[in-house]
């Protein structure tokens, strides 16, 4: 039900150290004159999220401050295109469900024109210029507007308030990864501003939810009515 990513984290900085000090991308990361990087010890911090898509690159997540993240993208240029773009997108369904990340923000140096295409395709909001670079950021309540919702799961809900459907589905997603306290405040946020009927957890093992019209389990990675207390309208 959930969709599969073209991105895995990894807990190992080999990957990305060979694609960090390869000749094509080591002069345009750091300074070039200090040596070869080795990104061993930030992976290691297990604060710190390395997204990778093959060998070809990936996007080191770096620990701000609870749920903020600065994103770094390192790819080699010939795998630059559809795959990075797919890449990139996948990367924030996975800290958006998978951590407890509410906002992602990145840097572009001024005049990286490949950065700055992929921060707009990402649709990271513009923040300011600073230092010769700009800043841009994306909050959970702007990635979830847009993201896409299994049609599994909104025929499972049978909700006719699509909006809500999809704040219900993207909310079960997050608990289904382990966030379950993140999607419920994600949730409740929107019943809240909408004046819907809240979701709260009904049981653990499996997740159990009460949406109000019904009793939602997530079995093996699909949603099962087990209770409804009304036809929805």
């Amino acid at each position: 039900m959930f969709p599969a990513l073209s991105v895995t984290r990894e807990y190992g900085a080999e990957r990305i150290n060979r694609v960090l000090n390869d000749p094509s991308v080591r002069p345009h990361v750091g300074l070039p004159d200090f040596g070869p990087l080795d990104f061993t010890q930030l992976v290691s911090d297990q604060r710190n999220v390395l997204l990778m898509a093959g060998d070809e690159g990936g996007f080191f997540c770096q620990h701000l401050s609870p749920g903020i993240y600065e994103v770094h993208s390192q790819f080699l240029p010939a795998s630059r295109g559809r795959k990075v773009v797919q890449a990139a997108i996948d990367a924030q369904r996975f800290m958006f469900c998978r951590t407890d990340c509410v906002e992602v923000v990145t840097k572009v140096p001024t005049g990286n024109l490949a950065a700055t295409a992929l921060v707009r395709i990402a649709s990271m909001l513009p923040l300011f210029l600073h230092g010769g670079a700009a800043f841009y950021s994306k909050p959970l309540i702007t990635w979830a507007s847009e993201a896409q919702v299994s049609r599994e799961a909104l025929e499972t809900l049978n909700i006719p308030d699509e909006t809500r459907a999809a704040a219900l589905g993207l909310a079960i997603e997050m608990a289904a990864f382990g966030q379950i306290e993140k999607g419920l405040r994600f949730y409740d946020r929107f019943a809240r501003l909408t004046n819907s009927l809240p979701m709260t957890l009904a049981a653990t093992n499996p997740l159990v939810f009460d949406i109000g019209e019904a009793l939602i389990a997530l079995r093996e990675n699909a949603l099962e009515v087990i209770l409804c207390r009304r036809q929805f309208q």
